[in-house]
């Protein structure tokens, strides 16, 4: 009997494996169609991207619209759309907030560029928080990674000395992890080492369709890993107070993803927990337990609150012609609205999802 405990990178969430084709996460990253008609701030003081940066956001909040090109510049010029490439002059630079994000995966940024006089930079920020930065030299295709901080992290291409043109933008996720250690199966998994004897004990349940506000998680009684060089490297040598980042930094306080199978077959999927850590005479031991989740709307939404949702897509000014037009479904929008919008159709200006409640308060309306 060959019993098998799999488990996944923390940054996969089991959604999607992440040896399928990548999906393309910058939008009008070919053609630049949109980018002549974006917003676009010129003769911006201070220093850049920082200063421009700061001006769209609350700390680690980014009031810049997913998905949609801003333009910015340090001088009375700006990036331009040409012949199908980015023309980007001196002290001049493009955002685009990128969306979809998983937190702690790898991405990769790639530039097909056509001309380069020195070099320029590709920044990435969390709001007003640089989390990297890269210096571009050279032309023809050029990839930078960088790691997910956010759902919604943004890209910034400045120049600050030379005269670029891009034919073409990309990102998607890195074919590559984060580290050596998942490397042994496809979706970044690798399998655990186990005690011999170990007996890894299920109480598997079933829903009851009777009554369907009532589910019962499926689990397992906690069982020991050995702590043999394998699962070191993938629990991070959590139990060595004064360990170094090797770039997994496992967190017992996040789902883990496990899969438990038998002779090949699948027994349980579901998540792993790291329950407490066992030194007997020298001998370390991880003690976990498998468990499911029960998802209920009241799990997802958790405390979150109605501030965290981003709407900025449904930005628009706020006075009496607007909230009459809310009420015909022609509600005028500051920017048209972006390719995927739940709003309507991308490039329109107007959307009918949000409307005005009809309020005589002061019981003086006419």
């Amino acid at each position: 009997m060959s019993v098998q405990l799999i488990v996944f990178p923390q940054y996969f969430d089991g959604s999607t494996p992440l040896s399928s084709p990548s999906t393309e996460l910058v939008v009008d990253g070919i053609n630049f169609n949109q980018v002549n008609t974006s917003s676009s701030t010129q003769s911006v003081s201070g220093s850049l991207p920082q200063a421009y940066v700061n001006s769209f956001s609350f700390g680690s909040f980014s009031l810049f619209m997913v998905n949609t090109w801003f333009r910015f510049s340090g001088v009375a010029s700006e990036i331009t759309q040409s012949s199908g490439s980015l023309a980007i002059p001196i002290n001049t630079g493009i955002v685009q907030r990128l969306s979809n994000l998983t937190f702690g995966a790898t991405y990769d940024l790639t530039l097909n560029i056509n001309s380069n006089t020195t070099n320029f930079s590709v920044y990435q920020y969390t709001g007003n928080v640089l989390r990297s930065s890269h210096t571009i030299t050279g032309t023809g295709l050029q990839t930078v990674s960088f790691n997910a901080y956010s759902t919604a992290d943004q890209i910034i291409i400045y120049s600050a000395t030379s005269v670029v043109g891009i034919a073409d933008i990309s990102c998607v996720s890195s074919t590559s992890t984060p580290s050596g250690v998942f490397t042994d199966l496809s979706n970044g998994q690798v399998i655990c080492d186990l005690y011999e004897d170990e007996d890894i004990p299920l109480s598997l349940s079933v829903d009851d369709f009777k009554n369907v506000a009532e589910k019962v998680q499926s689990y397992s009684k906690a069982f020991n890993l050995p702590a043999t060089k394998r699962n070191n490297k993938i629990f991070d040598n959590i139990f060595e107070v004064t360990r170094t980042d090797t770039g997994i930094n496992f967190n017992p306080y996040k789902r883990t993803k496990a899969i438990l199978k038998q002779d090949g077959f699948l027994l349980f999927e579901g998540y792993l927990r790291m329950i407490d850590i066992s030194d007997k005479e020298g001998e370390i031991s991880y003690n976990v337990n498998l468990y499911s989740e029960v998802i209920a709307l009241a799990d997802v939404l958790g405390d979150r609150t109605f501030s965290e949702l981003d709407f900025s897509e449904l930005n628009h000014s706020y006075n009496y012609t607007e909230i009459r037009n809310s009420w015909q479904g022609i509600l005028g929008l500051t920017n048209p609205l972006p390719v995927g919008s739940f709003a309507g159709t991308a490039g329109t200006s107007v959307t009918e999802v949000l409307r005005y409640p009809f309020c005589d308060w002061t019981h003086q309306y006419t």
